[in-house]
């Protein structure tokens, strides 16, 4: 694990630390095993589970569970889910929280990588942009060139018609002559 990861693990787990802290104290979760109280637990191991980077432990060592609770609570999550209204929205609002939590949290690395491929990315449209404008260059050379090669072809149609009419104007006396 380099340092980038770990920063972001402490993160995580402070983050979703201070998330459960107001969790239990808005919705007065104690810690026993009472069904309400063990469903916010559950509710909340699953959404941490899914959208954070943590191991079963740490998840565990958050709500002073080991690592088979959080296990367990992600194996009751589909009937919960199905059979317990109040647990399925529960679930639904910690993840929605977890989610903006995690996600709008990004760290100085994070964004010093995005820097850098949003720089990348910028020096590949700039690229595209050159090519594109030289290939309409080009096109607008090669429309240039048409016009005037249709407007010789059009003269040159010209000339030839009149060369037509001309040669048989020609042939014509000829014919008269010789007769």
């Amino acid at each position: 694990m380099n340092r980038i990861d770990i920063i972001d693990q402490i993160n995580q787990e402070q983050q979703l630390l201070e998330y459960w802290k107001q969790i239990k104290s808005t919705h007065n979760v104690g810690e026993n095993r009472e069904r309400r109280n063990v469903f916010y637990r559950h509710a909340f191991m699953v959404a941490a589970k899914e959208l954070s980077t943590l191991t079963y432990a740490a998840i565990g060592n958050l709500l002073k569970k080991d690592h088979a609770t959080v296990i367990h609570a992600e194996r009751q999550h589909d009937s919960n889910m199905k059979f317990d209204n109040m647990y399925a929205k529960t679930y639904r609002n910690m993840y929605m929280d977890i989610s903006d939590i995690l996600v709008t949290d990004l760290d100085y690395f994070s964004q010093a990588g995005l820097k850098e491929e949003n720089k990348e990315l910028r020096n590949r449209l700039m690229k595209l942009s050159r090519m594109n404008r030289d290939l309409i260059i080009k096109k607008n050379e090669y429309n240039t060139n048409l016009e005037s090669l249709k407007d010789e072809l059009s003269g040159l149609r010209k000339e030839l018609n009149d060369e037509k009419i001309r040669n048989s104007n020609l042939n014509k006396k000829l014919s008269k002559i010789v007769w």
